[in-house]
């Protein structure tokens, strides 16, 4: 199921009759200098909508009108709208954030929204965002998406929440600081010259002060008040004596005016009053279809609702779909349920399910569940939901599916085989494993008693496609689950069995499915295998899915080219894959990791200034997005350059911003945050680190390739002044280690390993004083090393010196970092980055807007800073910093 766009929602509504002018509303809402929202909270029926519609209207004001419903709640729903709006605003910037949303599993909700934040920046053209009837969002996420929007908001946007209740923001520190425009109740109540100028609009009479005094008591300026009343006020000769009779509170006036409304109408208006009550939003043929009219009836009872002026808003400027106001319609439908058998054919939930049928066949799914829903028609709702599971799979959009399924009882899930997997698997995509295995076991069983007794039992079936499919959607599924857990064997079987069981056109299930089988070869060290799977995969999926989706697959397949050694094929992939992102207009949620990729390829090259310029290029279009395993893999290669070029400090630094953003990833790591920890404490001379870590490897059982970097570390130790002279039997054993290591990566091709290995064997071969061998197997790492440039283990296992003689690559160190080494505490990798915005000259805000930090933590860096640079100011920061060559 796509997620359908009813366009009315985006369309500011239309100012319907004599509208009284807010001049004070109107002034307040245009000094809005400084103000990061204004903020519309005020009682129903206030009229906080028509005062923003007013303000836009006079000033003509660019604007996105997101007229908000309780399915908003449903997070992607909610982007898709709000992407939707702004496309209106800046075509290329709104495309970019539709193939943003494409790709929102792979990044993640954080990095998704600090990439959309990123983007509103980019708009040029002034605009107004309104959020209408903000109070109807229960979602905790949309309500960070706000807050976002409120702390970093863009220039060009201001931002407009109109709101029954105040949302879940820090109001007070707004207010405080300036940055808030609240209107409230006590700004939308009428005075006495408003409400004169509004009956005399609406009724064309004149009506004495002393009337315009009592009523304006009486509603205390109560904008839906004054409205009904005005209403049941035509045809009275009396209106001083009408205006007499009541009084009471808002909920007895209400009440009593609604009364005197409805008595005043044909039976047949306020028949489709009642009726169409239960309505979000309509138009002619839906309420033809709730009333069992002839076509085009509902289209005349519509024109003379909007001429009786009750409460009808259109919602685009042809008519087509319209709304009630949420007052007016919350009343009316309350009539509606407590005299249903007496105004209506039938109960509500029969109109509900009239309202359902209408909007599912017309492609309005899922106005279609809510409706059905509604009626408690939950057989319906669950069949719509099931049918929608796999295209919804397919576009990554579990978690969407999932906000549905979990609106129906739990009973009604029982009774559907296909619904209880597609339930297991979307709650797996979501992250919620215990809960996933649960519903694999509830759909195993359902899918078997199917099979044995059918429908006998009550058990249903929508989609028979993928009953069918079944047993390969569990195979996959505990396929996935055995990944994740790093359950070898079991991945092998689960994805050999879901592979068997999957249709060869199922292409995105079978690409899914062989590239966990892929991951499995790979982490045994079958590479070859590990390639002709996942190059096989991409093909299958890029017949189905969307190229963000292909692409990823090249940068999969390009870090396979890096383990193995093979860096220039893992850079012409890269290359030609930012170059295709860029060609084809593609948003770049991969362009951040693909120039990671790129840098780690510079980097095992020794080309340490190439390595930190493409590094800078990542973080760059990080910025914009990033997968949610870019941020850990940026600081992990960050400290080993760090590392390499003897900048220790910075390199743990780097390992500890790397564990704050660790995630987990099926791709199989040959290096982790942990191996550098031990690294760093061997090229540091820490000793009592590098013991215990050393103490604990045990290698007796072999070396299997996740474990191969522990040895060359245990190696690397074991050589290193830090360990005691070896002997003759722990070189032995050394030599007898590197090896089996040497002759696992001849075997497997893995050029890279070869050449590491046998660095290292000749360094061991040298210690035992075995010259000759020593300088053939450097010979020959030399030669192959040079075929692909892969230079990083003489590097790592030589002197400077001895690596100078072998080849003719300079090791470059970056003089900046060694600059900030120099100082007595050096500055932190963040404090770096907030340096080089001050020295670009921008404010705090700007710094905290474009690091997407909160502004408090800005000036805590700041403050670090200083100190560490002996400075109390900017200029004296900058200044101090070019002396020292930091910048």
């Amino acid at each position: 199921m796509n997620l359908p766009i009813l366009s009315s929602k985006l369309n500011k509504p239309q100012l319907m009759g004599p509208v009284v002018t807010r001049k004070a509303i109107q002034t307040k809402l245009n000094d809005d200098k400084g103000k990061r929202l204004i903020l519309v909270s005020a009682p129903a029926g206030s009229g906080k909508s028509t005062v923003i519609n007013e303000w836009i209207s006079v000033n003509r004001l660019e604007h996105i009108w997101y007229s908000l419903d309780e399915w908003d709640n449903d997070l992607q729903l909610f982007f898709a709208y709000l992407i939707t709006g702004i496309e209106r605003i800046d075509t290329a910037i709104g495309a970019e954030l539709k193939q943003l949303q494409e790709g929102f599993q792979s990044i993640g909700f954080e990095p998704f929204l600090r990439s959309m934040i990123g983007l509103l920046h980019q708009i040029r053209t002034e605009y107004v965002l309104v959020l209408d009837d903000y109070h109807l969002i229960e979602n905790t996420q949309i309500d960070t998406v706000l807050k976002m929007l409120v702390d970093h908001t863009p220039q060009t946007m201001r931002l407009v929440v109109v709101t029954r209740e105040d949302p879940q923001l820090s109001i007070s520190k707004l207010r405080v600081k300036g940055q808030l425009k609240e209107i409230r109740i006590s700004d939308l109540k009428f005075n006495e010259e408003e409400v004169k100028d509004f009956l005399e609009g609406q009724l064309k009479v004149q009506v004495t002060g002393e009337s315009i005094r009592l009523l304006t008591v009486r509603t205390e300026g109560w904008v839906a008040g004054l409205q009904l009343a005005a209403l049941s006020m035509q045809g009275h000769d009396n209106i001083d004596a009408f205006i007499e009779e009541f009084s009471g509170n808002h909920f007895y006036i209400m009440d009593y005016l609604i009364e005197e409304v409805l008595v005043a109408l044909s039976p047949q208006i306020k028949d489709f009053l009642l009726k169409t009550s239960i309505l979000d939003y309509f138009c002619g043929g839906l309420c033809d279809a709730l009333l069992n009219s002839n076509h085009g009836t509902s289209q005349k009872i519509i024109h003379e609702i909007e001429q009786a002026n009750l409460f009808i808003i259109p919602l685009d400027q042809d008519r087509g779909w319209f709304r009630y106001h949420h007052l007016f319609r919350d009343l009316i439908h309350q009539k509606l349920t407590e005299s249903a058998q007496e105004h209506t054919d039938g109960p509500v939930t029969e109109i509900h399910k009239k309202a359902a049928d209408w909007f599912t066949s017309n492609g309005y799914e899922r106005e279609g569940i809510h409706h059905y829903l509604k009626a408690s028609a939950f057989d319906e709702a669950a069949g719509l939901i099931e049918n929608a599971w796999d295209e919804m799979d397919v576009n990554l959009q579990a978690a969407s599916w999932l906000s549905m399924a979990e609106l129906l009882p739990e009973d009604v899930i029982r009774k559907r085989p296909v619904l209880a997997v597609g339930y297991a698997w979307s709650l797996l995509d979501t992250g919620d494993l215990e809960n996933s295995v649960k519903w694999l076991e509830i759909g195993e069983c359902l899918y078997k008693e199917y099979l044995s007794v059918g429908n006998e039992y009550g058990l249903l079936v929508s989609d028979l496609k993928q009953f069918e499919l079944i047993p390969a959607n569990l195979a996959s599924a505990h396929g996935y689950i055995a990944a994740g857990t790093g359950d070898i064997e079991n991945l092998f079987r689960h994805a050999g069995d879901a592979l068997a069981k999957t249709p060869e056109h199922a292409y995105y299930k079978r690409g899914v499915i062989a590239t966990l089988l892929g991951f499995a070869h790979w982490s045994i060290g079958e590479f070859e295998e590990a390639e002709r799977i996942i190059a096989g995969a991409r093909k299958d999926v890029e017949k189905q899915v969307n190229p963000l989706t292909v692409n990823s697959f090249s940068m999969v397949l390009g870090e396979l080219y890096i383990q193995q050694g093979r860096l220039n094929e893992a850079e012409n992939l890269f290359a030609s894959t930012i170059r295709r992102v860029e060609q084809e207009g593609q948003a770049g949620i991969l362009l951040a990791s693909l120039y990671l990729g790129l840098a780690k390829v510079a980097f095992l090259r020794a080309d340490h200034k190439v390595a930190h310029e493409l590094l800078a290029k990542s973080k760059a279009h990080s910025a914009k997005y990033a997968f949610m395993d870019w941020e850990y893999k940026y600081y992990l290669l960050l400290s080993r350059i760090y590392c390499s070029e003897g900048l220790y400090e910075m390199a743990l630094d780097a390992v500890s911003e790397g564990k704050k953003h660790y995630y987990m990833n099926p791709i199989p790591d040959r290096i982790t945050l942990e191996d550098m920890e031990v690294m760093i404490a061997i090229e540091q001379g820490r000793s009592s680190t590098a013991n215990h870590a050393i103490s604990e490897m045990n290698f007796n059982e072999g070396v299997p390739v996740l474990l191969e970097t522990s040895a060359c570390l245990y190696m690397k130790y074991h050589l290193s002044p830090l360990s005691p002279e070896p002997s003759s039997k722990k070189l032995d054993e050394l030599s007898a280690l590197c090896q089996t290591m040497l002759a696992s990566a001849q075997k497997q091709g893995r050029s890279g390993q070869v050449v590491e290995y046998g660095v290292i064997k000749s360094v061991i071969v040298k210690r035992q004083g075995k010259t000759e061998e020593a300088k053939r197997l450097m010979a020959k790492a030399v030669e192959l090393a040079k075929l692909e440039k892969y230079y990083r283990p003489f590097i790592d296992y030589l002197s400077e010196k001895e690596y100078k003689c072998i080849v003719t690559t300079d090791l470059v160190s970056s003089e900046k970092e060694l600059a900030n080494q120099r100082l007595t505490e050096p500055l932190t990798v963040r404090e770096l980055e907030v340096l080089a915005l001050i020295v670009d000259g921008l404010s705090n805000q700007e710094i905290s807007d474009r690091l997407f930090l909160a502004l408090s933590t800005v000036k805590g860096y700041i403050h670090n800073i200083y100190g560490k640079l002996s400075v109390t100011r900017r200029t004296e920061a900058v200044q101090v910093s070019r002396n020292l060559g930091l910048i």
